[in-house]
């Protein structure tokens, strides 16, 4: 009995195709896991920490990105083409959360609110967030592409649809994790100017 499988069909040879993009996401991934991780440490070492308010504003971001990272998760073990369909919409509210911060942070920095020590490490951390996104971005629409194939030659025209508002699905998932975690965001401010 032969211990080699060949690959025979064009269906197997997409399906490894597949795998063989998720695998150069997912170490793209643990490469930006392995920044924060080294950032982390830096600052340890270094007695230095981000202002009450990015703290704040950070768990924010942490708590919608597991979401992201979540439905990822489940779109790719099953092959959800429903849960990859979500992660999109999530990662456009990821964007927008990273540009708030961004603005925040300059306001911080310019106020003295915020120290010139962490600015780097602060915006390189938003860097990495932002590109674990788009890594699950990319996996979601690998997904939904093995489903709708015309989709894979075309799919910053795909995305670029998406975010100009051409589908009611995504329209409808952007709006409700827009509001949620933006409320989020608006109630972890309001919380830092009570306690000031």
């Amino acid at each position: 009995m032969a211990l080699s499988q060949h690959i025979s069909t064009d269906n197997q040879v997409q399906i490894l195709h597949e795998y063989y993009k998720m695998i150069a996401e997912f170490e793209r991934m643990g490469d930006h896991a392995v920044n924060i991780s080294e950032a982390a440490d830096a600052l340890r070492e270094a007695s230095l920490t981000f202002s009450p308010a990015a703290l704040k504003e950070l768990s924010v971001l942490r708590a919608i990105l597991e979401e992201v990272l979540k439905v990822s998760r489940q779109a790719f073990s099953r092959r959800d083409v429903d849960a990859a369909r979500d992660i999109e919409p999530l990662e456009e509210v990821v964007d927008d959360l990273i540009n708030t911060l961004r603005e925040n942070h300059l306001e911080r920095l310019t106020s003295g609110e915020c120290s010139i020590e962490v600015d780097n490490v602060f915006l390189n951390l938003l860097g990495d967030i932002e590109r674990i996104s788009d890594v699950c971005s990319n996996i979601g629409l690998a997904i939904i592409a093995r489903v709708n194939p015309e989709i894979e030659a075309t799919e910053h025209i795909y995305v670029t649809h998406l975010h100009q508002g051409g589908d009611p699905y995504f329209n409808k998932a952007y709006a409700r994790a827009h509001e949620t975690y933006y409320t989020m965001l608006s109630d972890q401010q309001t919380a830092e100017t009570a306690s000031e």
